[in-house]
């Protein structure tokens, strides 16, 4: 009944990671089930700590590995520096943030580097 209230909280518009709804509701389903106040407000910041942290932790380490900084997440660009920032990564050599790519989306992107040497 818990997980019902808390998947059903975050369809509550809400702050980013739902926090107050999710807090809300997994504390008042436990009050309602017996659970004593002080013990389900407890376990309701305890849960989401437990289901936030490791999101927030693969978030950071998948931008590090993409290399985008979290300050180009955040900093709002105009139209003059987004096209700015396009024309920097386009014209970057492949690197970790692009190691993932298949040969056919470098072909698309520009970035394929071809070996022009012919086989006998």
């Amino acid at each position: 009944m818990v997980t019902a209230a808390a998947n059903l909280s975050v369809s509550v518009p809400s702050s980013q990671g739902g926090l107050g709804p999710f807090e809300f509701f997994v504390r008042q389903t436990l009050v309602l089930s017996g659970v004593a106040a002080p013990l389900a407000t407890a376990y309701a910041l305890a849960l989401h700590a437990v289901l936030l942290i490791p999101m927030i932790s693969l978030g950071l380490v998948s931008l590090w590995v993409t290399g985008i900084s979290l300050g180009d997440i955040v900093r709002p660009t105009t139209a003059g520096q987004a096209t700015a920032n396009e024309e920097q990564y386009s014209a970057m050599p492949l690197g970790r943030h692009q190691e993932h790519l298949l040969p056919d989306e470098q072909v698309q992107r520009g970035q394929a580097q071809i070996d022009l040497k012919e086989e006998p």
